[in-house]
């Protein structure tokens, strides 16, 4: 079972974006196929280990697939990532085609949906629809989306994966965006995080306060909308292909 859990660890993953029917009733968005999985973008919270029905088609011309699938990632109100139990010849053998042709075609190839290789960002945001709006931008566009909702949380999540980038609103009660950067490069380890502060007041006075503490960007919250700072994202971290 190992060598089996490995191989499918190695197969080509397209990047995609056509539509999946779960379980007959909940409509979500695949961004990427493999021979052995997908990972999908949905707001709806799949458990990991959870065994799903899907339907989708991959692009026209195809018959439309019927097949079950186990959840094996889960990123909260963002996507998850599963494994194929079900398929049979014929769908095994149209997905391969698909994926093959495809990534002649494109060349955009990635890992298999048991390794989850996307760049990490973590929200921190005391707002729950601004966290939401930012994270399923930024989930579109190819990133692992994780969220806090204050300055410890973030902390904890920072400890407890290592981001490649951390977007914090300074305006959060509690911690500024001052403190945070300096609780955050106070550790060796997480000096070469990159962050971007969404602020109130960005001032020049403001800006070289926080530039000795090696902040990437500083972004007007009131103006910046969701698919501005993902393409701040995109140009500190490049675009995933």
């Amino acid at each position: 079972m190992a060598n089996a859990g490995n191989e499918k660890r190695k197969t080509a993953r397209l990047r995609v974006k056509f539509d999946v029917l779960i379980n007959g009733s909940v409509k979500a968005d695949a961004l990427d196929i493999s021979e052995g999985g997908m990972f999908i973008h949905t707001s709806t919270p799949y458990p990991e280990g959870s065994e799903l029905r899907l339907i989708f088609t991959p692009c026209p011309g195809f018959a439309p697939v019927n097949v079950q699938a186990r959840v094996q990632f889960l990123h909260t109100g963002l996507a998850i990532g599963v494994v194929f139990i079900s398929l049979d010849e014929m769908d095994t053998a149209m997905i391969k085609k698909f994926v093959d042709e495809s990534l002649k075609a494109s060349g955009h190839a990635a890992e298999g949906v048991g390794a989850d290789e996307r760049k990490k960002v973590l929200i921190a945001d005391a707002s729950p629809p601004a966290r939401m709006m930012a994270k399923n931008t930024l989930m579109l566009k190819g990133f692992a989306v994780i969220e806090a909702e204050n300055g410890t949380d973030a902390f904890k999540a920072v400890e407890a994966g290592k981001p490649d980038l951390i977007i914090f609103d300074s305006s959060m009660e509690g911690m500024g965006g001052e403190k945070f950067m300096h609780m955050l490069r106070s550790t060796d380890q997480h000096s070469d995080i990159k962050v971007v502060l969404m602020s109130s007041n960005v001032h020049p006075e403001e800006v070289a306060k926080l530039a000795v503490f090696g902040v990437d960007a500083i972004l007007p919250k009131m103006t910046t909308t969701p698919k501005k700072l993902a393409e701040k994202v995109e140009e500190i971290l490049g675009k995933n292909k």
